[in-house]
């Protein structure tokens, strides 16, 4: 437990002041530990960081999986993903950040990190593929169950749900009222030709 306790602390200040801004006693401090109990389980602060985003990134990808995978209809899918913010809320609850701070900082952060460490960018790009894979097999399915029109391309389809997505949370501010995010999804809906 104390493992993770560490690694949640460190992301939530990562995410609140940067990765350069925070040192490991602040992070022990946040987590209720020494410097020294940090080292028991991480090298180096680099080490933190990389467990860090690990841990941001499987939350992030598992949550938008989960969702995608339930027995729900795309409109509810997408109302959750797109209305609800459902990703952005879990990461809230999980690490105890306001949602405008997560909004704003995380793509400081991620900016942050990948600059310094571009092998993140593997796992982002395989995160990407993974959620994509899971769009365009839920719109098959869809297109299958006769849910949306069968007409329309799938990976097309995948690409403007996922561009959509990651732009919520790139300019979350042009989202911020629900009513405009319900709109957006009652708009998809009837392009896929599903009464909203």
């Amino acid at each position: 437990m104390t493992k993770s306790n560490i690694t949640i602390a460190a992301l939530r200040l990562f995410l609140l002041r940067g990765y350069k801004y925070v040192s490991l006693v602040e992070v022990g401090k946040e987590a209720g530990v020494t410097k020294g109990g940090i080292y028991h389980y991480f090298a180096d602060k680099k080490d933190l960081l990389n467990a860090a985003v690990q841990c941001l990134f499987d939350h992030i990808t598992a949550t938008i999986l989960s969702l995608i995978s339930e027995e729900k209809s795309i409109q509810e899918i997408l109302t959750a993903l797109i209305v609800d913010q459902a990703v952005e809320v879990h990461i809230v609850k999980t690490f105890g950040i306001e949602q405008e701070t997560f909004q704003i900082n995380h793509i400081n952060f991620m900016f942050e990190v990948t600059t310094h460490f571009p092998q993140f960018f593997k796992r982002v790009e395989g995160d990407m593929l993974t959620t994509c894979e899971a769009i365009s097999l839920r719109l098959q399915k869809a297109v299958a169950d006769g849910e949306i029109r069968a007409d329309l391309d799938i990976n097309a389809l995948t690409t403007i749900i996922f561009t959509l997505l990651q732009g919520q949370r790139v300019i979350a501010f042009r989202y911020a009222d629900r009513s405009t995010r319900e709109q957006i999804v009652a708009n998809i809906c009837r392009l896929l030709g599903m009464q909203p």
